[in-house]
C-alpha cells in the first residue's frame, strides 16, 4: 500500500530556467555558446548537488577551463541565481492536495545549497520532509541516497510512490523496489498517479496558461502548423473533436471509463481557445469576450435560477429557456424563416428533425404511417418493374421517418446511430 509520495523538485515542481537566466546578461552568441559548454553542461556543475566542493572552488574549476571568459562566468553567480529555479505555479496547491488525499509528501532532490537556500520555495512548509543532495552529500541515481530517505523517514520501499524526470533516477528507485512515475512534464506526473489510483487534479495548468500557451503555438517562434489554421480551415477539426466527444460519452455510458471523455472535451477546449486566439489577432473578440457573452446568455435564460421566475418541472424550465431565446432574437411569424435559421452543417437527420419542430406543423402518426406505406408500395412496383429508386424517393421517406420520430420523442440521429451499432455487432458475432 502507498503511504509515501516522493517527489523530485527540479522539473517536478520548479524549472531549471538556465537558459532564460543566461540570456538575461545580453552577452553576445558566442560568448553565451562557451558559457553553456563551460559551466552548465559541464560534469563539474553535479558538485554543486553533491555538496562535497564550495561554491568558490566550483567556480574556480569552471574559470580554469575558459580563463578567457573568467569576469562573464563570475558575473552569472555573483547575479540573482534563484533565477534559474522558478517555481511552478501550482507546486504548493499540488503538495497540499496530495497531503489532504492522507499522503505523506517528502521530497528527493539534486540540488545545490545556494540556489536551494536562496530560492526560498513556498512548497518547503507543506511538506512532511525531505532529503536535498548537498546535504547528505550523496546525490540520485546512487542507491545510498535513496536508503537514507527510508532509513531517516522509517518508511518500506513498496509504501513509496517516486516522481522524478530523469530516467536514471527513476531506474535506481526501482532497483531499491520502489514505485515509480516517470514525470517528464507535469501531466505525466498527474497522468501517473491517476494510473496508481490517486485522484490528483490540483496542480494542473491554469487557464491562462493554457491561454499563453496557444498564443505562443500562433507566434513567429510558434508551430508552423498552427500558425497557418484559420477558422476556415479548422471547421473539419470542430466536427471530427465534436463527434469524437460523443463516441466517448458512449464510452463512459457502456464502461464507466471516463478517460476518454475528459481527453475529448479538452480538445474540443483546444478548438475553442484557437479560434479565439485567431479572432484576438485578426481584431474581432477575445476568448474573455466569448466567457463573457455565454455567461450573460446562461443568466438570461435562467431567470428562474437568477431571477424570480418559478419553475416547477424540466419541461417548464425548457419553455423558459425558448421564450427568452425568442425574445432575445426576435421570433419570425414565417415558419419558413425559422426553419431556414436551422444550421445548415448539422448532421441531415438532426437538422431534419429540428426543421420539422421549427416548421409547427402537426401530423398525426397514423397518416404518416399510412403516407410511408403507399410510398414504400410505390418503391416496391419501381423496383419491380426493373428501375432504382431515386434520390428524391429515399428522401421523402427518410423525411417521413424523421416525422415519426418527432412524434415518438425520439431523436432520429440517435436511433441510427444505435441501429447501426447493433447491425455491426450482429455481423461481427456472425463470422
Amino acid at each position: 500500500m502507498i503511504t509515501t509520495i516522493v517527489l523530485d523538485i527540479g522539473q517536478v515542481l520548479i524549472r531549471f530556467a538556465w537558459k532564460e537566466y543566461l540570456e538575461s546578461f545580453g552577452f553576445a552568441e558566442e560568448v553565451e555558446q562557451k558559457l553553456i559548454k563551460v559551466v552548465f553542461e559541464n560534469p563539474v556543475w553535479a558538485e554543486f548537488d553533491r555538496g562535497v566542493w564550495s561554491d568558490a572552488e566550483i567556480i574556480e574549476r569552471f574559470c580554469q577551463e575558459a580563463p578567457e571568459r573568467e569576469q562573464e562566468i563570475r558575473a552569472l553567480f555573483a547575479g540573482k541565481v534563484e533565477q534559474m529555479v522558478p517555481e511552478f505555479s501550482f507546486a504548493a496547491e499540488w503538495v497540499q492536495e496530495l497531503k489532504r488525499l492522507g499522503y505523506r509528501v517528502l521530497l528527493l532532490s539534486n540540488f545545490g545549497e545556494t540556489l536551494f537556500e536562496k530560492a526560498s520555495f513556498s512548497f518547503l512548509p507543506y511538506v512532511d520532509g525531505s532529503i536535498i543532495s548537498y546535504r547528505v552529500k550523496c546525490i540520485k541515481p546512487d542507491p545510498n541516497i535513496y536508503r537514507i530517505l527510508m532509513e531517516t523517514y522509517d518508511v518500506k520501499p513498496e509504501e513509496i510512490l517516486f516522481l522524478d524526470d530523469n530516467a536514471d533516477n527513476i531506474a535506481g528507485a526501482q532497483k531499491m523496489g520502489w514505485h515509480t512515475v516517470w514525470a517528464v512534464d507535469h501531466p505525466a506526473a498527474l497522468q501517473g498517479l491517476h494510473d496508481y489510483g490517486i485522484p490528483s487534479v490540483a496542480g494542473g495548468y491554469t487557464f491562462s496558461e493554457l491561454r499563453k500557451i496557444i498564443a505562443k503555438l500562433r507566434s513567429d517562434h510558434g508551430c508552423p502548423w498552427d500558425r497557418k489554421q484559420t477558422h476556415e480551415s479548422l471547421k473539419v477539426c470542430m466536427k471530427e473533436e465534436a463527434y469524437e466527444v460523443l463516441e466517448a460519452i458512449d464510452e463512459l455510458t457502456d464502461s464507466g471509463d471516463s478517460t476518454h471523455l475528459c481527453e475529448e472535451l479538452g480538445d474540443i477546449l483546444l478548438q475553442v481557445m484557437m479560434h479565439s486566439q485567431i479572432a484576438e489577432e485578426e481584431g474581432l473578440f477575445t476568448v474573455d469576450h466569448v466567457i463573457q457573452g455565454v455567461s450573460e446568455k446562461m443568466v438570461r435564460r435562467h431567470p428562474h435560477v437568477f431571477g424570480e421566475i418559478q419553475v416547477d418541472s424540466s419541461e417548464a424550465a425548457l419553455d423558459t429557456w425558448e421564450q427568452a431565446k425568442q425574445k432575445e432574437q426576435g421570433k419570425s411569424s414565417d415558419p419558413a424563416a425559422e426553419m431556414a435559421r436551422v444550421a445548415k452543417s448539422l448532421p441531415a437527420l438532426m437538422r431534419a428533425q429540428k426543421v420539422v419542430k421549427k416548421s409547427g406543423r402537426q401530423q398525426q402518426t397514423a397518416v404518416l404511417l399510412d403516407t410511408l406505406e403507399r410510398q414504400i408500395q410505390g418503391a416496391r412496383a419501381r423496383t419491380q418493374a426493373g428501375q432504382v429508386l431515386t434520390e428524391a424517393q429515399i428522401g421523402t421517406i427518410l423525411m417521413d421517418c424523421v416525422w415519426l420520430a418527432q412524434n415518438s420523442a425520439v431523436k432520429s440521429e440517435e436511433a441510427l446511430i444505435r441501429e447501426i451499432e447493433k447491425w455491426i455487432a450482429e455481423a461481427s458475432s456472425d463470422r
